[in-house]
């Protein structure tokens, strides 16, 4: 269940990051973070 919720978050993070016209790079560190989050998570 948490890692739904990480996911969910992380998911409107790195959406929200785009539309403000943060660099792709800024962005694929932050959507490799929440992936590892969600993984611990999900443990």
């Amino acid at each position: 269940m948490m890692d739904t919720t990480v996911s969910g978050i992380g998911a409107v993070v790195v959406a929200e990051l785009r539309a403000a016209g943060y660099m792709e790079s800024t962005v694929g560190q932050y959507a490799k973070t929440i992936k590892a989050l969600t993984e611990f998570a999900s443990a």
